[in-house]
């Protein structure tokens, strides 16, 4: 039963920062993540100088004259120079309008990012103390099982300290899932890979 318990502890007593990523490699991760979606938005938005000349070319056609013989035309709208102009400033826009939404996002989530780091370091340092004073409530429980076992505490009275050490263990075992499951948040919230 005793190597079962050790092995049982054995993870309360891993409650280093060394689970999860550094700060700054977390940061650098979401800073990655929207550079990458940026990027990948605009690229519907990026213009080619290829062929944009052909946009402001003349109409070229053939035209009637009264006598109904046939004659070349060409001709040129203002509205076309006006559509291309006002076209390109609503690509310009749109882009814009891509990067300062990915900027909002990005401070939003590393604000959230570091709300989820700083609660980690609370639940760190209070599952540190709470598995000091789960050594201490061991060796407590240890000393009253050696008194069972010379028959000088009864059964009832053993059976309840042991109880309550169990709830106190499973207690530390909980907290530990709890602090596993805040580690996933933070690697989802800094979009690790």
């Amino acid at each position: 039963m005793r190597i079962l318990l050790l092995i049982f502890l054995f993870p309360l007593n891993l409650i280093a920062r060394d689970t999860i990523p550094s700060d700054s490699l977390l940061f650098q991760s979401l800073a990655t993540y929207y550079e990458q979606k940026t990027a990948a938005e605009l690229t519907e938005f990026q213009e080619t100088k290829k062929g944009e000349w052909l946009k402001y070319l003349p109409n070229l056609g053939v035209s009637y004259t009264f006598d109904n013989k046939p004659r070349p035309s060409a001709s040129i709208s203002s509205s076309t120079i006006y559509n291309a102009k006002k076209n390109k400033q609503q690509r310009a826009a749109k882009r814009k309008a891509i990067e300062q939404v990915n900027q909002l996002a990005h401070q939003q989530d590393k604000i959230r990012l570091r709300q989820l780091l700083n609660q980690y370091e609370l639940e760190v340092a209070a599952i540190a103390f709470q598995v000091e004073i789960f050594e201490i409530d061991k060796t407590l429980f240890e000393i009253e099982e050696a008194k069972y076992n010379d028959l000088e505490i009864p059964p009832s009275e053993f059976l309840k300290i042991k109880r309550a050490y169990l709830v106190k263990e499973f207690d530390l075992r909980e907290e530990r899932k709890e602090l596993l499951l805040l580690e996933a948040g933070i690697l989802v919230a800094a979009r690790w890979l």
